[in-house]
């Protein structure tokens, strides 16, 4: 996994060939204020899903693994936490979802928390479990 600014997403086109893809819907997201909703950029291949949300109490939320996507968390505004764990100490995998692309897991042992705010993004690859969206400082932020 990886977390970093949008000033410096130019770092890692290397490491993926859609990754310059991704980042240049990001920055034409924000800066046109695209609307909610699901975006295709490059056929199923590589998507984006804007969500509008309040963070919410880490108890309300799974933790989430993906095998075939990376999946990078941008933050447009606000503030908000993500919980990682090691995919080997994660527990209570409830089995994949094909249609989502997802796996819940209910915990995981010796979780690490990030904080990141406007302008900031984790990229979590198959295999780095996350937990995003959760609030800070035990405040709710849009």
């Amino acid at each position: 996994m990886i977390f970093d600014t949008l000033e410096n997403c130019n770092m890692y086109y290397a490491l993926n060939e859609n990754f310059k893809k991704a980042f240049d819907f990001i920055k034409k997201a924000e800066s046109e204020n695209l609307s909610a909703g699901k975006y295709e950029i490059d056929g199923k291949s590589v998507y984006a899903i804007v969500q509008e949300y309040d963070s919410k109490n880490p108890d309300d939320f799974k933790f989430e693994g993906h095998t075939k996507y990376i999946d990078i968390q941008y933050i447009w505004s606000g503030i908000e936490e993500i919980e990682v764990v090691n995919i080997k100490k994660a527990t209570g995998g409830e089995g994949y979802i094909e249609e989502r692309e997802v796996e819940f897991y209910t915990g995981g042992e010796n979780t690490a928390r990030f904080i990141l705010e406007k302008g900031e993004y984790g990229i979590f690859y198959p295999g780095d479990i996350h937990k995003p969206g959760l609030m800070h400082q035990g405040k709710s932020t849009p």
